[in-house]
């Protein structure tokens, strides 16, 4: 059970960061018209 928490807590870390990672870059994107 332990490797499971282990798991999804990695699993989530890892997924907020690729989330937070295209939000920023689409954000950039928004401000440059270019």
């Amino acid at each position: 059970m332990l490797y499971f928490t282990w798991l999804v807590g990695i699993g989530f870390a890892v997924l907020a960061g690729v989330v937070s990672a295209l939000w920023l870059e689409a954000q950039d994107e928004q401000k440059k018209p270019d």
